[in-house]
C-alpha cells in the first residue's frame, strides 16, 4: 500500500518547478497597500528621493539622536537604488515598492531550491519549497518595508555562484571560463548584499575562509570575487555614502567592551536569538504549548544533525556563512528584533534540518514514514498563524488621519523648524520638515536639556494604537507647557511655547 505513495514522493521533481510558480505567484499576489509606523521603510524612501532627484545621498531632514539612534543618519544605499526606478515610475506607492521587495524573496527561494537540488533527494527539495514558501512570519513581513528580503537575494545568489565556483575549479580547461563568470557574478552580488545590509561583510569573511581553506585551487578565483566585491562596494559607497558610524557606536560604552561585558553580551543575545529562531520557525508569535515547544525543539535538533552531517564530508561557503552571520549576531550588542535579524539564515536552517532527516537512519525510517513526520510538524508549527497570515495595520503612515497630520506640520511649522517625534523619518518623509527621536525614557529634566540642545521647537504625539512610548510617558506632565494646535483621533501637534520654563531653567526655541 505505501508503494505508490513512496513512488509519488521519489517523482517529486516534477513538482518542485510548479510549486515554486504557484508560490511565487500567490507571494506577489498578496501584498497589502499602507505601511505600518516603523520608519525604516521611510528613511529608504528618503534616500532612493535623494537618487532619483540628483541630491546628496546623506540630506534626508532626519536629525540623528546620538543618545538613542534608532536609526543611523543614512542607511546602505543597496535597496534606495532597487527602490529608486520603482518610485520614480510609480511615486511613493507602497504596493509597487513591497512588490519589489516580495520579488527578491521569490528569487531567492528559486536560488534556495537551486542549491537544495544537489544536496537533498527530490521529495526534500520540494519540502524545502513548501516550508520556506509558505511561512507566516514571511507572508507578514513582505508587507513592511525592510531590506532583509534584497539582503537575501543578492546574498544567497553571490553563494550559489561561489559554490558552483568552488566545486567545479578543478574541471578540465573547457570548462574554466564559465568558472570566471562564476566568480564575476559572486563578487557582484556579494558586493551588493554588503551594500543593502553592512552585516554582509560577513559573507565576504566566508568567501575568504574558503579561499584560504581550499588556497591550491581558489586563489585566482577568490580573489577575482573579493576584489570585485570590494572594487564594487568602494564605488558605491563613495557615491552614496552611508552612516556606518551609528552601527559601529552600539558598541562598547564610555568604559569600552570587556570580557564580562562580552559574556554578558553573548548570553542575553543567545536567549533573545533563540526567541527569535523559534518565531520565525512557528511562522510568527502567539502562546506556546508543549505540542508546539516539542515540534520548534525538533526542527532545531535535526537541523543542528544535519549541519554536523555537513561538516563532516566537506566544508562550503553556506556553512561558513551560517557560523559567521550568527556569531556576528550573538556579538553584536543590539537584538531588540532578533526574528527580523536571524531572518537571512532561515533558509539554512530549514536546510539542514531536512538534511538530518534525510541522512537519519537509526533506527531505519522509510522515506513515507518521514515525510509524514516532517509535514505534521510543519503543520503544527504554522497552522495556528494562518488565520492571522494577512497583516492588517492597527494603523497606517497612509491613513487619512495622518494625512490630516502631515498637511498641519506642512502649513503651520516653518520650514526651519525641527519636530520631535518617536517616528521622525515618517515627519520627515510627508511632513517636509527635520525631525528627530525623543530619548529614551526621559525624565522632565532631562527631556528639557534635550530640547534646549537639539532646538526642538514643535512636538508630534502619537496615540494609541501606535507606539509612542517615550513621549506618551512624559508628554501628560507637559501638557501645561505646551500649546496644542491640532489633534484628531490618532494624532496631536504641539508648539513648544517660546520661553516655556522646564525644570532645566528657561528654554528659547
Amino acid at each position: 500500500m505505501l508503494k505508490p505513495l513512496v513512488s509519488d514522493l521519489r517523482s517529486a521533481r516534477a513538482w518542485r518547478w510548479p510549486l515554486l510558480a504557484l508560490v511565487g505567484v500567490f507571494f506577489l499576489l498578496d501584498v497589502k497597500p499602507g505601511q505600518p509606523w516603523d520608519g525604516d521603510g521611510e528613511l529608504f524612501i528618503l534616500n532612493a528621493l535623494n537618487v532619483i532627484h540628483g541630491q546628496s545621498y546623506s540630506s534626508t531632514g532626519y536629525v540623528v539622536n546620538p543618545t538613542n539612534a534608532i536609526h543611523p543618519a543614512t542607511y546602505p544605499p543597496g535597496l534606495p537604488l532597487l527602490l529608486a526606478p520603482v518610485i520614480d515610475l510609480f511615486g511613493v506607492d507602497y504596493v509597487a515598492m513591497k512588490t519589489i521587495i516580495a520579488a527578491c524573496y521569490v528569487i531567492t527561494l528559486v536560488v534556495v531550491a537551486g542549491f537544495a537540488a544537489s544536496r537533498l533527494n527530490e521529495v526534500w527539495a520540494l519540502a524545502l519549497v513548501a516550508v520556506l514558501g509558505l511561512n507566516p512570519f514571511v507572508w507578514q513581513f513582505k508587507n513592511v518595508l525592510f531590506s532583509e528580503f534584497a539582503f537575501m537575494m543578492f546574498a544567497y545568489v553571490g553563494l550559489f555562484a561561489f559554490d558552483h565556483l568552488d566545486s567545479g575549479a578543478d574541471s578540465e580547461p573547457a570548462r574554466r571560463p564559465a568558472s570566471w563568470l562564476w566568480a564575476v557574478a559572486s563578487g557582484l552580488a556579494l558586493g551588493a548584499a554588503y551594500e543593502v545590509r553592512a552585516i554582509g561583510v560577513v559573507l565576504l569573511a566566508a568567501v575568504a575562509a574558503i579561499c584560504v581553506l581550499r588556497f591550491s585551487r581558489l586563489r585566482h578565483y577568490g580573489l577575482v570575487v573579493l576584489l570585485l566585491a570590494a572594487a564594487e562596494i568602494g564605488l558605491v559607497s563613495w557615491m552614496f555614502p552611508a552612516d556606518l558610524g551609528t552601527y559601529v557606536s552600539y558598541f562598547g560604552g564610555p568604559s569600552g567592551d570587556t570580557v564580562a561585558t562580552i559574556v554578558r553580551r553573548l548570553i542575553e543575545s543567545s536567549r533573545a536569538y533563540a526567541g527569535g529562531v523559534a518565531e520565525l520557525l512557528r511562522g510568527g508569535r502567539g502562546r506556546w504549548d508543549p505540542i508546539q515547544f516539542a515540534a520548534v525543539g525538533a526542527v532545531l535538533a535535526s537541523s543542528a544533525f544535519g549541519l554536523v552531517q555537513a561538516l563532516r564530508r566537506w566544508l562550503t561557503v553556506f556553512e561558513a556563512f551560517l557560523l559567521l552571520y550568527v556569531g556576528a549576531l550573538l556579538l553584536y550588542p543590539v537584538s531588540l528584533e532578533p526574528a527580523r535579524y536571524a531572518l537571512p539564515v532561515l533558509p539554512l536552517i530549514m536546510f539542514y534540518s531536512l538534511l538530518g532527516v534525510q541522512e537519519w537512519n537509526r533506527p531505519r525510517l522509510g522515506l513515507a514514514f518521514k515525510a509524514a513526520a516532517v509535514a505534521v510538524t510543519v503543520a503544527l508549527l504554522y497552522m495556528p498563524q494562518f488565520p492571522e497570515r494577512s497583516l492588517e495595520y492597527a494603523a497606517s503612515v497612509d491613513d487619512p488621519e495622518a494625512m490630516e497630520l502631515f498637511r498641519e506640520i506642512r502649513n503651520r511649522v516653518p520650514p526651519d523648524a525641527l519636530v520631535l517625534g518617536s517616528k521622525p523619518t515618517v515627519i520627515v518623509l510627508y511632513g517636509h520638515r527635520r525631525a528627530t527621536n525623543p530619548p529614551t525614557g526621559p525624565t522632565e529634566d532631562e527631556f528639557w536639556h534635550f530640547v534646549r540642545q537639539s532646538r526642538a521647537s514643535w512636538i508630534v504625539e502619537a496615540k494609541a494604537p501606535i507606539y509612542d512610548e517615550d513621549l506618551a510617558e512624559i508628554l501628560p506632565r507637559l501638557r501645561d507647557q505646551l500649546e496644542r494646535v491640532f489633534e484628531n483621533r490618532l494624532f496631536a501637534l504641539y508648539r513648544i511655547q517660546d520661553g516655556v520654563q522646564g525644570q532645566g531653567g528657561t528654554m528659547s526655541p
